[in-house]
């Protein structure tokens, strides 16, 4: 089984971690911040580091 889909799919988790640690708006996390701005208001970065951790947890257990 090739392993490289899900590393590549750690690494979009933690792209996302690092964009909502550091509530940076460059693109592409800018775009993904202002769509769950809309409904998550002032939590967006916190909602969008917790799903960049579950993305990283998925792909870890899956590569199992």
């Amino acid at each position: 089984m090739n392993s490289w889909p899900f590393f590549i799919g750690i690494a979009i988790g933690l792209y996302i971690i690092w964009g909502a640690t550091a509530k940076t708006e460059t693109n592409p996390y800018g775009w993904l911040h202002k769509k769950s701005k809309i409904l998550w208001k002032s939590k967006a970065h916190t909602f969008l580091s917790f799903s960049g951790g579950m993305i990283v947890g998925a792909m870890i257990f899956l590569n199992l």
